[in-house]
């Protein structure tokens, strides 16, 4: 019996102690004892649990002792880090800027805009001054990039970027809830233009009522999305992939629209003044096609296609 536990060793308690205190600090988070910085200062040491598995994997095998005593230390110092962590400077601070970038009209006479968000509320909005062609207020707590291309028909991009720095950090900034973080990007009204957004984690704000739309292409990431459409000055395509959270699309009357949906996991809800075609409902979701009376024979439409994800689809 001794030989054969000399050969398999002994039952390390490593692991359970670990999950112990995974399990209590989770429920300190959910409870809002342990605060947003102290997350924070803990996941900037998360390479010590590497080191601890290495310890465990030579030593912790070996003895329950052992196994215990690597636990019980690596749990330690991790509550250490959340307790004082804050106040070691463990925590790395990002500084919340504010930056406007302004892109002058000049001799464009069309546009596509290249837009993608981090962590913000994004609200995108027709502009007042003609001389501008995009204004982006914007506030960050990571880095700004924008581009601007082209003379007549332009190509501007603006978006979010994290420094290979901070590659293995966490994100402290979505911890402070104090600050608004919100983008407020301004369009011209009277040039036509193609709008590409991107969106992480955050709520977006899209009104296009009275943009001259030419193309919408929207990847959505973690958070609702509210989407006014224009009526058409010219015949447009509407394409929305969705993340995780829900859309409201609000459709012009009276325009000829052909409508594709893929509602993933949750429904979709569309006016009766808009008839299905062709569709079926599944237990997680609906597949559908909706057209207006008349669409192929009008001389300006829309074409709207929906992959949704998990949320549901809602059209006004």
């Amino acid at each position: 019996m001794s030989q054969k536990r000399g050969q398999s060793g002994y039952r390390s308690l490593f692991w359970p102690i670990i999950l112990i205190g995974v399990g209590i600090t989770w429920l300190l988070i959910n409870a809002g004892i342990i605060s947003g910085a102290s997350v924070a200062a803990l996941l900037q040491l998360w390479p010590i649990l590497l080191i601890a598995i290495g310890l465990d994997l030579l030593f912790g095998r070996s003895s329950f002792v052992n196994g215990a005593i690597i636990g019980i230390i690596t749990v330690g110092i991790l509550i250490g880090a959340m307790i004082f962590g804050p106040s070691l400077g463990l925590v790395p601070t990002a500084e919340r800027q504010e930056e406007t970038l302004t892109f002058a009209t000049n001799n464009a006479e069309s546009y596509e805009l290249y837009l993608k968000s981090g962590l913000e509320i994004v609200n995108v909005d027709a502009g007042t001054d003609d001389a501008a062609l995009i204004v982006a207020e914007n506030v960050y707590y990571d880095e700004i990039s924008s581009t601007d291309e082209g003379s007549s028909h332009r190509n501007v991009a603006i978006q979010e970027t994290n420094s290979p720095a901070k590659f293995f950090s966490f994100p402290v900034s979505i911890m402070d809830t104090d600050e608004p973080r919100d983008w407020q990007i301004a369009l011209n009204p009277n040039l036509p233009v193609t709008l590409t957004i991107e969106s992480g984690v955050g709520e977006l704000n899209v009104n296009l009522a009275d943009i001259h739309l030419a193309g919408l292409n929207a990847d959505l990431g973690v958070g609702e999305a509210t989407i006014v459409l224009p009526m058409p000055q010219q015949s447009y395509a509407v394409s929305i992939d969705s993340g995780v959270g829900g859309i409201i699309l609000d459709l012009p009357d009276d325009a000829a629209i052909h409508m594709e949906i893929n509602a993933g996991v949750g429904g979709a809800n569309v006016p009766d003044w808009l008839p299905q075609v062709s569709g079926e409902d599944h237990v997680v979701g609906v597949d559908g096609i909706w057209e207006t009376e008349g669409f192929a024979n009008a001389d300006m439409t829309i074409t709207v296609t929906i992959n949704g994800g998990v949320g549901s689809v809602e059209v006004h």
